[in-house]
Order: structure tokens, then sequence, then C-alpha cells
């Protein structure tokens, strides 16, 4: 899912003309700040196709693979923005400016050295629908993202958490929940209660039993389970096969 949103957007960052565009100071000096960072002139946001602006303002940032270490403070100042891209870098923090960005849609963050997030990402509650944090340092589910209660996909597959928190239902507009390859060995009840889930993905988890709750998720149209310990004897599983959902 999170390729799939890069890929239609990367073409769309494509084909768009590589002009530079007149934006605000403030959203000026986050870039300016950024390229800072990376050794690299404020032009070359543009030379790159990095930066997509809409109506004079900043709304797309593609900082993949730049191997950025840290996030400016600046980055607060790009108020109108609803895509950033920071896959593959070296953050290990995010800074609290991010509860400026509220009109963000779309985060990514896999491929980074993520621990925590900071509870300023709570702020993004009424705007952020994308979440992307594959392959971090996560060893617990981070309680910040139950307050995103827009979230509509949310990946945080190949780190190490070992559980799940029981009010992952206040996720209440959830469509795809991807956990693959943690440590995950059992999974709450409170799952089955996300009325909108549409894909559940498991994979590589030591999980032995499904939540007897997934029978009454009715959206529920994908299970990825390969490389768990859930046998074909299971009830649960045994239910959901009958409702013809893809395994």
């Amino acid at each position: 899912m999170a390729e799939l949103i890069f890929c239609i957007k990367e073409i769309k960052m494509t084909h768009n003309k590589a002009r530079k565009m007149e934006v605000t100071s403030e959203e000026k000096s986050a870039i300016v700040e950024i390229y800072r960072q990376l050794g690299k002139p404020y032009e070359a946001a543009y030379e790159q196709r990095r930066i997509q602006t809409t109506r004079n303002h900043v709304c797309a940032l593609n900082l993949t693979g730049e191997n950025l270490e840290s996030l400016p403070e600046e980055v607060g100042h790009l108020r109108f923005l609803e895509d950033l891209w920071l896959e593959g870098n070296r953050l290990s923090e995010l800074p609290d400016s991010i509860r400026e960005l509220e009109k963000l849609k779309n985060l990514e963050l896999a491929s980074n050295s993520l621990s925590t997030l900071p509870k300023a990402v709570q702020y993004l509650r009424g705007s952020l629908l994308h979440l992307w944090l594959g392959k971090n340092r996560f060893e617990k589910f981070p309680e910040q993202i139950l307050s995103l209660n827009n979230l509509q996909n949310l990946g945080i597959s190949s780190n190490r958490l070992t559980c799940l928190p029981e009010d992952l239902s206040n996720l209440q507009n959830l469509r795809t929940l991807i956990l693959d390859y943690n440590q995950i060995a059992q999974i709450p009840e409170s799952v089955g209660k996300l009325s909108y889930l549409f894909l559940l993905s498991l994979r590589g988890n030591p999980i032995a039993s499904l939540p007897e709750s997934l029978k009454e998720s009715a959206n529920l149209k994908g299970l990825r389970l390969e490389g768990t310990q859930i046998t074909s004897k299971d009830k649960v599983l045994d239910a959901l096969r009958k409702r013809k959902i893809s395994f």
C-alpha cells in the first residue's frame, strides 16, 4: 500500500515541471535548512523534483534516501504540506514542530532508526490518513498513534513489537493494518472491533491463534498469515474461510 501511494505520487512529481515557484519566506526557510543539512543548495529541491507546490505553497516533499540524520524544527513552517516522504534515512527522532503540519495526510517514515514518536504526532489526528513505520526499531507500539482517529492505513512491519494495545479499537477508520515480521504472539480482541478493517497482515509473527472478534469484522477481505503458527484447525480461520476472505 505504501509503495502504491509512493508510485502514484512519484509519477505526478516526475511529470510536474521542475520550475522554481515562489513560496512563503517561512516555507523557503524550512527547505533551505533541510538542504543545508544535506550539503545541497536550496534549488536542488526543484532540480531533482523533490518538491511539489500548489498555489505558492509546498504541498509535497520527497526526501527518500537522502541519508538525513535529523529533521530541523523549521519543517513546522510547511503548514500546507500534505505528503512527506522520509523513507531510507537515518532519523532517530522527529522534531516537536511536526505538530504544525495540520494538513499532512501521508507520512512515510520506513527504513529509519526510530524507536519512539514524539507526543506532537497526536496533533496530526485531524488530517493524517496514511502512516508507514516499517523497518525501524520500535519495541513498543507507539501510543501516540492511538490518537490518530482518522488514520486509514498503518504499516509498522519489520520492527521489534511483542504486543499490541487493547485500545487499538480507537482507530475506528483504519482500513489496512500491516504488522508483518515483528515478534507479536497474540492479537487483541480489539482488532475485531475495527469495523472498516479491509486488510490485516500478520506474516512472520509467532501467532498461534486468531481473536474470536475477527469473525465479526464485516469488512475484512484480506488476511495474510504466512510464517505464523496458525494452523488450518483454527476455528476463527475456518469461519473466515467460509466468508471467502483472501488469504
